[in-house]
């Protein structure tokens, strides 16, 4: 079982016993070597990462082949944390996202991290959720890694942690599982998880058709996806220009009236507007039974025996007027993410 880390010097060894088992040398110790000596390990560490290459570089594929969206990947992997202090603190869950033209910086007042949630950021095509768990594994178990679609490198802090990620266009891919301590500025643990992507490829920027996409993942995100979050109660996200300075923020925030009532509330703002609106939905939820195995699952013997797999819960969200009225109109379907808008236009007996 794994167990909260409570120092600095505890994260730094787990991180650095990490990476090691990645194949990765610290600095300080390619530092300590002698020239030729420091040589002759390069080319075997070269040797070393071809031999191993093979699942890294077919993630590396997966992820510039995907269609999949990282801002979505990393809703999920918000949504699938533990808020256990902020329910303590009787404070909301949130996750936000901070826009920048060359980083995107991600704050979530998840718990933190622990030994666990480190071996599961760095593995291959894995994922650290059991199969009776309600997460998403993500197209191809990519997952987290989508973001070095956009991003060469990840900073990451959380309680005492602090490393990063780092993939360049043309690299093995290494990099994206092989955590590097970064030494942070204080020795009090950061709230919650803190993430900062920079953007580009490592050798360019970001191009403007790209960071173009990122805005519109950003701008189609809606207040709906918080019906069928269990643990994120409100997101907030900010664009800003390239001087720093706010364009426009939303946030969406989730309030549940009673059982069966959800309220979704919008604030919209720009440097003269702001504008407010909310909705409720009526939540109908139906458990499905009889269902097969899913194959990028781990199941552990007691799911097995219980065939936990074998049944799902669908959730439909009514969207109603203040006077609880049904609203007709376009809906979108959701698997813990939005696929497609589906056109139901009436409602049946």
């Amino acid at each position: 079982m794994s167990k909260p880390v409570t120092n600095r010097e505890e994260a730094c060894v787990l991180v650095k016993s990490v990476a090691q088992g990645k194949g990765h040398v610290h600095d300080d110790d390619w530092d300590s070597m002698k020239p030729d000596v420091r040589g002759r390990v390069k080319i075997a560490m070269e040797s070393v990462k071809k031999l191993a290459g093979n699942a890294v570089t077919t993630l590396g594929k997966n992820i510039y082949t995907s269609d999949a969206r990282f801002v979505f990947e990393l809703l999920q992997n918000a949504e699938d944390n533990s808020f256990s202090k902020a329910i303590e603190a009787n404070s909301t869950s949130y996750v936000s996202f901070e826009v920048h033209p060359k980083k995107i910086i991600i704050e979530c007042n998840e718990d933190g991290f622990e030994s666990k949630n480190l071996e599961a950021i760095c593995a291959v095509g894995e994922s650290s959720k059991s199969g009776s768990q309600k997460g998403y594994v993500g197209e191809k178990g990519i997952g987290f890694k989508s973001v070095f679609k956009a991003a060469w490198k990840v900073h990451i802090k959380s309680g005492y942690f602090s490393f990063l990620f780092e993939h360049k266009k043309g690299d093995s891919g290494l990099g994206m599982i092989t955590p590097v301590w970064e030494d942070p500025k204080t020795d009090e643990p950061h709230p919650g998880t803190r993430m900062e992507l920079e953007l580009g490829d490592g050798y360019n920027p970001i191009s403007s058709s790209q960071y173009q996409n990122i805005l519109d993942q950003f701008n189609s995100l809606k207040e709906s996806i918080l019906l069928f979050m269990r643990n994120i109660e409100e997101i907030r996200i900010s664009i800003f220009d390239n001087e720093e300075k706010l364009e426009k923020s939303n946030i969406f925030s989730r309030e549940r009236i009673d059982e069966n009532l959800i309220r979704l509330a919008k604030v919209s703002k720009t440097a003269n507007n702001v504008e407010s609106s909310s909705k409720d939905y009526y939540i109908f939820k139906h458990t499905v039974t009889g269902l097969d195995k899913n194959e990028n699952r781990i199941y552990s013997e007691s799911e097995e025996e219980n065939k936990t797999y074998a049944s799902a819960e669908i959730v439909l969200g009514f969207p109603l007027t203040q006077e609880s009225v049904p609203i007709v109109e376009y809906q979108e379907i959701f698997t813990f993410l939005p696929m497609k808008q589906s056109g139901f236009t009436r409602f049946c007996d």
